[in-house]
């Protein structure tokens, strides 16, 4: 219901420009704590950031104080220490790249992102040459051609090709739509599984058989791993060009642990690229420890994930039970079936917006025959208007109990809600007391208007009485009309008249009324339908944004 700021039903155009301001600032506000919602549940809590944070720091802070990580001359010497270490660390790194890239294809299954399973597979691939340049440094099975560049060489193709697959497959512009829909297609994903093992594979391969390869350390010189180096900048454009955007476009825990996993990743290319001479010295074994952390950091990313989203399937199950319960109680509260009144034929329909709606309209039999038509149409269209609106229902067919006069019955309807309800929640209403005998109707309209529609189609308008209930606490006046043969008595709330066809254009009184008399001859329920068919065509069959309420008294000619 639009809660109009002309109380007593004006139509002042200042009064509907205030109202549309107000109307968008509440809207904006909703619509931007929700956003803000939604973007703190998209994001890492900031003590994971800071605990990520200080497991980067603590080699960097370790070599500050003094404490070497590297292998000394004898250590070398015999071999088996250093190797086990490196081993042990990068073995670490493989099984936490594998696992990574298994709970992002199962995540995948849930959100359906491409980018997800596409850096899944980028942490596959590199897992790959990894686990072949692992395997090299034990020389398992073979020893390779040249096994003093090799591990360097692999390490830093390795690098380098991790830090690419990130920027290509987080651009948010590096693929279009449809080509992003074919991509997160299982089979798809698997055939680019496919091909990052083959390349991981031959990348592997003619360096393991390369009689000789490039030289990879230059201790005397300022940038002492030039692949490295490379994959530093890689690094820095990755997180720089493409990963904010894409963190924007694509919000998820995963996506935010993927961005912090490049602290680590920049740490220990920079500990490389500019202070590692060997594979056993301290640069090198601190970029070894941080390369599992820039795996473990967008693991442990996706699990937060997945926990998020098993929260938020639980509570959006109770959510939804909670639904169905009001929207079955909401269903009970309205009438099975209109009245059978002789030489008289009511019909009224109501269809909420959501599950639940806070329209509402009855029919409340009176002694002697005679009986209340009540439509009511609470403010808003959640579980709150539905309650309000059962509370209304009840308060209505209580008061019947002891009081017929509308106007009455309106007055203290009117009075409970300024004093009780305290959400400033409000109501309008139609309430008329109608007498088959004397075909005579008292009314009272509460901010809604009604229409009286007589056999040749000319309306009269029941103007409003007095304003919307819950405002303030005012006597309402009572107007009586006397019903002549085929004269109908229509009355809707304004979900329909402001319902908008793709133009923007309003449905409108005009248009409702029409449609009433171009099927005037017809039986009251077959009206209504007409009605708000009409609407249906007119929108071209979009969600209605309010609820609709359409009752339909006609007196038989």
């Amino acid at each position: 219901m639009r809660a109009r700021l002309d109380r007593f039903g004006g139509t002042d155009d200042s009064d509907r420009v205030a109202w549309s301001v107000l109307n968008s600032v509440a809207c904006a506000s909703r619509a931007g704590a929700i956003r803000l919602s939604a973007e703190r549940a998209n994001r890492l809590p900031v003590s994971f950031i800071v605990l990520a944070s200080v497991a980067c720091s603590v080699p960097v802070l370790a070599n500050a104080m003094g404490y070497d990580f590297g292998f000394s001359s004898s250590d070398e010497a015999s071999e088996f220490r250093p190797r086990f270490v490196r081993a042990l660390l990068e073995w670490t790194a493989v099984t936490v790249a594998m696992l990574t890239a298994a709970t992002a294809l199962c995540h995948h299954t849930i959100q359906r992102q491409v980018a997800t399973p596409i850096i899944g597979l980028a942490l596959f691939f590199t897992g790959l040459i990894d686990a072949f340049h692992v395997l090299a440094i034990d020389d398992l099975p073979v020893r390779a051609v040249d096994d003093r560049q090799f591990p360097i060489f692999t390490w830093g193709l390795s690098r380098i090709l991790h830090a690419t697959i990130i920027a290509i497959g987080v651009a948010p512009l590096s693929y279009p739509a449809a080509l992003a829909r074919r991509l997160a297609g299982w089979r798809a994903l698997i055939g680019i599984g496919i091909v990052f093992a083959i390349i991981a594979v031959l990348i592997v391969a003619v360096c393991w058989y390369a009689p000789h390869l490039p030289v990879g350390s230059h201790p005397n010189q300022f940038v002492k791993r030039p692949l490295d180096a490379i994959a530093l900048i890689g690094y820095l454009l990755a997180g720089g060009l493409f990963l904010p955007a894409f963190s924007r476009r694509h919000p998820s825990l995963f996506t935010d642990g993927l961005f912090v996993s490049l602290l680590p990743c920049l740490i220990g290319q920079t500990y490389l690229a500019f202070f590692s001479t060997s594979e056993s010295d301290n640069a090198a074994i601190v970029a070894q420890y941080l390369k599992i952390l820039a795996y473990v950091i967008p693991f442990l990313g996706l699990l937060l994930d997945f926990t998020r989203v098993s929260r938020s399937e639980a509570k959006l199950q109770t959510i939804r039970a909670t639904w169905t319960i009001a929207r079955n109680v909401h269903d009970s509260l309205l009438p099975r079936e209109a009245p059978r009144i002789d030489g008289y034929d009511i019909a009224g329909c109501s269809i909420p917006s959501g599950d639940v709606g806070g329209d509402y309209y009855d029919f409340i039999p009176l002694p002697e025959g005679e009986w209340l038509l009540v439509i009511a149409d609470v403010a808003g269209h959640d579980i709150g208007a539905s309650i309000l609106m059962s509370q209304t229902r009840a308060y209505l067919r209580a008061s019947a109990l002891v009081e017929s006069n509308p106007g009455t019955i309106a007055q203290r309807l009117n009075r409970f809600l300024v004093n009780e309800v305290r959400d400033q929640r409000f109501v309008s209403l139609f309430l008329a007391r109608f007498s088959p005998e004397t075909n005579q109707i008292e009314y009272v309209a509460a901010g809604m208007r009604g229409y009286l529609l007589n056999w040749r189609g000319i309306r009269t308008e029941l103007l409003t009485t007095g304003p919307i209930l819950g405002v303030i606490d005012e006597e309402l006046v009572t107007v009586s009309h006397h019903l002549a043969p085929g004269t109908m008595l229509a009355v809707f709330t304004d979900g329909l008249t402001e319902s908008r066809n793709p133009a923007g254009q309003f449905f409108g009184v005009d248009r409702v009324l029409g449609q009433l008399v171009a099927y005037r001859d017809l039986p009251s329920a077959d009206i209504v339908q007409a009605a708000l068919k009409g609407l249906d065509r007119f929108t071209y069959g979009a969600p209605n944004l309010d609820d609709l309420t359409v009752v339909v008294a006609k007196r038989k000619a």
